[in-house]
């Protein structure tokens, strides 16, 4: 789906205006596009299809798995290590509540590095709820 920056302002709001439509009403309303807005008629319908599978399926289940404690445990062994679709550059910062790397898109979809952060194992969410400074637990990670 190739949108070009001159469409993204029209196609980012005909985009806010059919997920603000039931499901069911989607495609009467995409038929009714017309003018220069019609030409974005076939790149909005793959999208909103798109967004339907995904809403659909269970992708929480399909999420990459991890050797984490190693990465955690070892940060010279995390760079090259692939999470996902990214690959790890190096680490960025540790703290009370994981670490965080440098990494960018195996793909080469996305051409910026991103900020990748790997939680600690154990962290109990009762945990969070009482951190504080004086505990000893950073919230800076």
């Amino acid at each position: 789906m190739n949108i070009t920056p001159d469409q993204w302002p029209v196609f980012s709001s005909l985009l806010d205006d059919a997920l603000a439509l039931p499901p069911a009403e989607r495609e009467s309303w995409l038929e009714s596009l017309s003018g220069p807005r019609a030409a974005l008629k076939d790149k909005l319908r793959a999208f909103l299809a798109r967004e339907a599978r995904i809403e659909m399926s269970d992708f929480l289940e399909t999420l990459p798995k991890l050797d984490a404690e190693t990465i955690r445990s070892e940060p010279e062994a995390a760079a090259g290590a692939v999470v996902g679709l990214y690959v790890i550059d190096g680490e960025l910062g540790r703290g009370g509540m994981g670490v965080v790397y440098r990494a960018h898109r195996a793909d080469g979809l996305l051409k910026r590095p991103v900020a990748l952060k790997i939680l600690r194992s154990g962290i109990q969410s009762r945990e969070l709820l009482t951190a504080s400074p004086e505990r000893g637990i950073s919230s800076r990670a």
